[in-house]
């Protein structure tokens, strides 16, 4: 009896012991879901682009994941007796496993970024060359070329059984297949480097000065050439990426004796 009690009190620290296994399995299981996620989110743009080449993209990198086991389990035993004997023995067991997976996506809200994903959707679906200042702002994030022809589009009922990732908008439908699966991934990791890609800064301005002072000493003329360094000035953009609106001017009220005020700029 009593060593029966000893395993029945042991079954719940063994089974909080054994949480590191659906651990390790649920991580492994989540882990992929990121590029599966990724590739759907560019394969639901071009069928939206598809069908309206004017839309706006959207773009939501995974920030951060968390993946989750807790496990517990509770023994509840009780025993009832009388003077000389036991009349009720009771044993209750709980066992519970909670697993718990979650991303956090950061979506892209910059009109910059978002403009230059537009011009990238564009020239994938239309085949059309992008203008010059299309080109720069794509270029601006990434170096990846821009190519067309690896997915194919149509109908739910089109979509073959092999396809390896499907997207749709509506009733448009975009699949890609085991052989177009680099250019899927170059385009997707382009989309990933306008998203979130740090541009690199306007180089510093370096301003060469060259100043004549009088020596007393010699009575000469001595030239003093001085180097400064100063940092581009930042852009600062209103809402909507727009520019603040000028500030009015300030004027100046100075008193005439000879009579009125005289505005000075």
């Amino acid at each position: 009896m009593r060593q029966a009690f000893a395993i029945i009190l042991a079954l719940p620290l063994g089974l909080s012991g054994c949480a590191h296994a659906p651990l390790e399995r649920n991580a492994n299981r989540q882990a992929p879901t990121i590029t599966d996620i990724q590739f759907n989110q560019v394969l639901t743009n071009i069928a939206m682009f598809i069908e309206n080449p004017d839309t706006m993209p959207f773009s939501s990198p995974i920030g951060t994941g968390t993946t989750q086991v807790v496990q517990s389990g509770e023994v509840d035993p009780s025993l009832t007796w009388q003077a000389h004997k036991f009349t009720m023995e009771m044993l209750g067991l709980k066992a519970m496993q909670n697993l718990q997976e979650n991303w956090t996506l950061a979506p892209v809200h910059e009109a910059d970024r978002l403009d230059a994903m537009r011009c990238a959707y564009q020239q994938l679906v239309t085949g059309v060359t992008m203008t010059e200042a299309c080109k720069n702002k794509v270029l601006k994030y990434t170096k990846r070329p821009i190519k067309g022809g690896w997915f194919e589009c149509g109908r739910c009922r089109d979509i073959p059984r092999d396809a390896c990732y499907v997207g749709h908008c509506h009733k448009t439908y975009v699949w890609v297949l085991a052989g177009d699966m680099d250019e899927l991934s170059n385009f997707t990791m382009a989309i990933l480097d306008i998203a979130t890609a740090i541009p690199p800064s306007p180089p510093m301005k370096v301003v060469v000065t060259e100043e004549y002072k009088y020596d007393k000493d010699d009575k000469t003329l001595k030239k003093v050439i001085k180097t400064t360094t100063t940092e581009p000035a930042k852009a600062i953009s209103g809402p909507g990426g727009a520019a603040p609106p000028e500030e009015p001017k300030q004027y100046k009220n100075l008193y005439n004796p000879l009579g009125g005020l005289i505005n000075l700029r």
